[in-house]
């Protein structure tokens, strides 16, 4: 409230007009020092809606990432690797939509398959 009637008091005095404040809707809440703490156990919350919300989200889509190193000194081809690829997309059961491979990053390559 100080900082209502000091905006008033710096309002009169540099524009040189009468400022009456006829209403403040809401203030300041009061603290209150000795409020009694309630403490709520878990198990006093219903599980069930959040449990039936959960169980009925279907999946938008799946991210799968696979590191392949070689064991050996043997380089492994871009082809070869394509294929190994394309085995674990056939198991997986779903379509391929697109498939992209770069062979430009770093020591490596980057292989890219949107599945439907």
């Amino acid at each position: 409230m100080q900082r209502v009637r000091d905006t008033r008091r710096n309002i009169e005095r540099r524009c040189g007009v009468e400022v009456q404040i006829r209403s403040i809707v809401g203030s300041e809440p009061t603290y209150q020092i000795n409020s009694e703490r309630h403490f709520h156990p878990v198990n006093g919350y219903d599980k069930l809606p959040g449990l039936k919300q959960f169980s009925s989200q279907n999946p938008l889509g799946q991210q799968s990432v696979f590191q392949i190193e070689k064991a050996f000194v043997e380089e492994i081809s871009m082809k070869r690797l394509k294929g190994a690829l394309d085995g674990v997309t056939s198991l997986l059961g779903n379509s391929v939509s697109t498939s992209k491979s770069f062979s430009d990053v770093g020591n490596g390559a980057l292989f890219v398959v949107i599945m439907l």
